[in-house]
């Protein structure tokens, strides 16, 4: 059965990449055309740090056809009881209550509870490695939340103007070509501290603004809580025929840090929907809007607001084939910043209890695990190498004599002025020994490009101690989408 595992094995990054519209392969696995269908009552809960899920699930709520509530924890991709960085919440009496009213019928008032318990984050200073955050909860009767005000800037070549459109200068062209090694401080896409809690946040981006357009507003006379989907207007325009148009909004404190409240970005050739791939015209001017990842941040008087506008966003983005430059037409731009009210009941709000879990299987730790990140930069090439190093640890289950653990690492370099040198690669073995037989598991694979083709190469392999009991190896070599 390993031998027959190894065999039919396949790497995912070959049927992402043939498939880099939203077509069958993709809704076939997708619940966005089947909301209304979906009529089971739900208790769903999502990590404000784990971009990708905190996009999709409250959208999925918004149409979700049956009775629904959400979880909107400040942790990352890991579950509300086990949350890193926390704090976590009883998740799993949560779900009890839940299940027992809608299964068994008991009248605990779980359905009338609001549809949604939210996280706002304080304004703590930006750290890539957070044990725990500060902030409130608030509770939302309905999603998206009603009675939001809407703060709305004019994106002006002078900065964000408030209220929109009102003394700004007549419309000015604003370039950005960012080095392609912008993004160091994003953290990751999905932060899910496999081993250990490792610096995976996003950092002060201080660093990654001075490589973007910025666009900053007035201080702040008030405390804003920024709670929702923030929305971009731009006017752009590409000098090559494919582009990428990165957004942070940002909150800047007096002494100039910079800490990313929400994100974003567009494939410009996919500005009308991720359905299909429209022709990017060099130098032809394109009107597009970019909804942000939602936002939930405390933000303080004084701070300042500022959109930042790149194009590249490395090693989250793969880069486009060539070096863009950007202009953006200031003063045909708008941002819409959602700003959620202060309510009596929020303050008599009680928050959920501390997590609750089962003691689990006895077990004993042999190997300690630990998370670590570094970033290395030749001064001579320019090329940067971002390192992820990870040890799971090695743990011995008592009960019956098994012992497992996994090290594995992961690599992304470029270089600032060129596409085609960038490289990712990832490596992982896995142990797993019980009574006098031992076996290894290793895959390694990288990805690399050309102007053509993505090339990917790749490694699997099985060990009985040093005996290879299986093997497999992957050369691909797909072809780029035109740009």
């Amino acid at each position: 059965m390993w031998k027959q595992r190894v065999e039919n094995s396949v790497v995912c990054l070959e049927r992402w990449i043939e498939h880099h519209t939203r077509d069958d392969y993709w809704a076939a696995g997708s619940v966005a055309e089947r909301y209304a269908d979906m009529q089971v009552p739900m208790y769903a809960s999502c990590g404000l740090a784990d971009p990708g899920y905190a996009v999709c699930t409250p959208r999925m709520l918004e149409s979700y056809g049956g009775p629904r509530k959400l979880l909107l924890g400040p942790w990352a991709h890991r579950m509300p009881h086990m949350p890193i960085p926390g704090p976590g919440v009883d998740f799993l009496g949560g779900a009890i209550r839940w299940l027992d009213h809608w299964l068994k019928g008991v009248p605990n008032g779980a359905e009338a509870e609001p549809d949604v318990l939210a996280w706002i984050y304080d304004a703590s200073p930006p750290a890539m490695q957070v044990g725990e955050f500060t902030g409130r909860w608030v509770a939302e009767p309905t999603w998206p939340p009603q009675g939001l005000r809407r703060l709305e800037y004019a994106i002006c070549a002078e900065g964000l103007a408030s209220p929109a459109g009102a003394g700004t200068s007549a419309e000015r062209c604003v370039e950005v070509s960012s080095p392609l090694s912008m993004g160091t401080e994003g953290g990751e896409w999905m932060p899910w501290f496999t081993a250990a809690n490792g610096p995976e946040m996003a950092g002060d981006q201080r660093a990654d603004d001075a490589l973007s357009a910025c666009f900053d507003s007035a201080p702040l006379e008030d405390a804003i809580d920024v709670f929702g989907t923030v929305r971009a207007t731009l006017e752009v325009a590409a000098d090559q025929g494919e582009a990428q148009v990165v957004l942070r909004l940002c909150s800047v404190a007096p002494d100039g840090t910079s800490r990313r409240l929400a994100f974003g970005f567009l494939d410009l050739s996919q500005r009308n929907g991720d359905a299909q791939r429209l022709a990017v015209i060099p130098g032809e001017r394109y009107r597009i809007g970019i909804d942000l990842l939602p936002a939930s941040h405390h933000v303080p008087r004084g701070h300042r607001l500022r959109l930042a506008v790149s194009t590249s966003y490395w090693p989250m983005i793969w880069p486009a084939r060539r070096r863009v430059r950007l202009s953006i037409f200031a003063g045909k731009g708008a941002l819409v910043v959602p700003v959620r009210p202060a309510r009596a009941e929020d303050a008599v709000l009680q928050p959920p209890a501390a997590p609750a879990m089962a003691a689990g299987i006895p077990s004993t730790l042999l190997r300690k695990p630990y998370a670590k990140r570094s970033l290395n930069r030749d001064l001579a090439s320019g090329m940067t190498r971002l390192l992820i190093e990870e040890d799971g640890g090695c743990t011995r289950i008592e009960d019956r004599d098994i012992e497992y653990g996994w090290t594995g690492w992961r690599a992304t370099s470029i270089a600032p002025e060129d596409p085609l040198s960038a490289v990712a690669e990832a490596e992982w073995t896995w142990t797993l020994k019980f009574g006098a037989t031992e076996t290894r598991s290793f895959a390694r694979t990288r990805l690399s490009c050309t102007a053509d083709t993505y090339e990917i190469e790749a490694r699997v392999e099985a060990r009985e101690g040093e005996t290879l009991i299986a093997e497999k190896t992957f050369r691909r070599s797909l072809p780029r989408p035109p740009g």
